[in-house]
């Protein structure tokens, strides 16, 4: 792909980035696995996607219609790499991911209520 392409293809992203995903959805707490992806926020497709790498095929596609709620709680509470929780509810899933600091959680969270504004008004 050229450079022009991949900078085109790019843009369509709000954010992207590593994030970690809980394994299982009943155990949120860090005693679960955690599985690290690469997740986009998709401006032009309204939608949220995770995939095993940066340049693999999504494994879900989630429509931006579907997202309920982004929740975090315990905002300002000091924690190790990795523990900076917040959750994505869907009309049939719950989401429990893990930024590596605090500014790229802060960052998801800003462009996921700017998106999910933008598509419930």
């Amino acid at each position: 792909m050229s450079e022009n392409q991949n900078s085109k293809e790019n843009r369509t992203y709000l954010i992207e980035g590593w994030l970690k995903k809980a394994k299982e959805k009943k155990r949120f707490a860090m005693f679960g696995k955690l599985n690290k992806r690469w997740f986009k926020l998709d401006v032009i497709n309204a939608s949220f996607s995770y995939a095993s790498g940066v340049s693999k095929n999504a494994s879900k596609t989630i429509p931006m219609w579907d997202i309920e709620c982004v929740i975090c709680e315990d905002a300002d509470k000091e924690v190790k790499e990795w523990q900076y929780f917040f959750q994505v509810k869907t009309t049939t899933w719950e989401y429990g991911l893990y930024a590596q600091n605090k500014a790229e959680r802060d960052m998801w969270l800003l462009a996921f209520e700017t998106l999910l504004k933008f598509w419930k008004e």
